[in-house]
């Protein structure tokens, strides 16, 4: 900046001495004093390019430019904790895809009395696997495992009988997983031959603790988890009928069980569980005993159980479409009372209209203006 600010004074100081030789006559608007300047300052900026970068290499980095290369703490804090996010996103995710069974390859042995897995019994009929599994019969559907989507499927069954053993539909059974890697756990709900000719069979996955986001927290005072406790998921998937391994048995604890009664209960069994886990949210929920059947769990702690439910009959004004007093049952349930809405009332027809359709054993009635008075 000083360089500069010298040429420019210089060049002022030199313009009227040249314009007092020259005295050449003015053209326009254009002035003879500014033509030496310039010319003065062309001269100079010639030399300027060598003197800037000598004092450029003598010159310090200023502090700015050393924080512009350096990252400080707050930058570097922030990309570690970038760093972990993405690297539990994709631990997440690879726990949710990782849960498709690998083909058997161990060999089996005919001559020793092992037989190939095969169906058993006469095939669904077809109206019938159509209206239960229609996905699985609409065209453009996937022929390969591989694909994302339902197979395609020709015909479903009942049962199979792998290694020896009958399987049905809804046992529960280990299924053979990768190498270096724990027996996955799910509850058998297809048996059909693909388009592929190809046996396979769909699991419901559980979910061992290790498998959830659990596996990522941070634990106060060495805390473990149950070993024979697992969680029951919506995530299914396909996978060739060789895959089972063998059968477990299972079952549903209420979680507002007497710790006493649980501990019995679950020393008679291999695994159980009590809670739903979610993988797409990473989250967790409560099965209560009185509400698996609607949520198409199986009950099969609830004769060993033996506990006595109390019923409580519900009468819902102004009831609506019947919301508050379905969370309030779903609610109660937690608490160990079994509320059952009998009677709504309301003065909105579709709204009658919508409850009596979600609750088909409800006396819902329609009234008019004069209960109000």
């Amino acid at each position: 900046r000083s360089s500069s600010r010298k040429r420019s004074a210089s060049a002022k100081a030199a313009a009227p001495e040249e314009a007092t030789v020259t005295k050449r006559p003015r053209k326009g608007t254009t002035s003879g004093k500014k033509k030496p300047a310039g010319k003065k300052k062309q001269q100079k900026a010639t030399k300027a390019p060598r003197e800037k970068k000598a004092k450029a290499e003598e010159r310090p980095a200023p502090e700015d430019e050393v924080c512009a290369e350096e990252p400080d703490e707050e930058e570097l804090a922030l990309g570690e904790e970038d760093e972990s996010s993405a690297s539990g996103e994709q631990e997440g995710q690879a726990a949710a895809k990782r849960r498709v069974a690998q083909p058997s390859k161990k060999a089996r042995n005919v001559a020793a009395g092992d037989k190939e897995p095969e169906f058993l019994g006469e095939p669904v009929p077809a109206d019938e696997a159509r209206a239960k599994w229609p996905q699985r019969y609409q065209r453009g559907a996937p022929k390969r495992p591989e694909d994302e989507e339902d197979m395609k499927a020709r015909v479903h069954y009942r049962s199979a009988m792998v290694d020896g053993v009958v399987y049905a539909l809804g046992d529960d059974v280990y299924v053979m997983a990768g190498e270096n890697e724990a027996d996955y756990i799910g509850r058998i709900t297809e048996f059909f031959e693909g388009v592929d000719k190809t046996s396979y069979f769909t699991c419901r996955w559980y979910f061992r603790p290790e498998d959830t986001v659990i596996s990522r927290a941070k634990f106060v005072n060495d805390h473990t988890h149950d070993p024979k406790r697992v969680f029951l998921s919506e995530e299914k998937n396909d996978n060739p009928l060789d895959c089972i391994i063998s059968k477990v048995k299972i079952i549903h604890v209420d979680p507002n069980m007497d710790p006493a009664a649980k501990a019995k209960l679950v020393a008679r069994t291999d695994l159980y569980y009590d809670m739903s886990y979610t993988v797409a949210y990473s989250t967790f929920a409560n099965i209560p005993s009185d509400t698996t059947e609607n949520s198409g769990i199986s009950t099969d702690a609830d004769s060993e159980n033996g506990a006595p439910v109390k019923t409580a009959s519900l009468l819902d004004l102004y009831s609506g479409c019947g919301g508050m007093s379905t969370g309030l049952c779903l609610g109660s349930a937690l608490a160990g009372l079994k509320l059952e809405t009998k009677w709504a009332v309301d003065l909105n027809s579709f709204a009658c209209k919508s409850l009596k359709y979600n609750h088909p054993k409800t006396e819902v009635w329609l009234v008019n203006f004069i209960l109000r008075f």
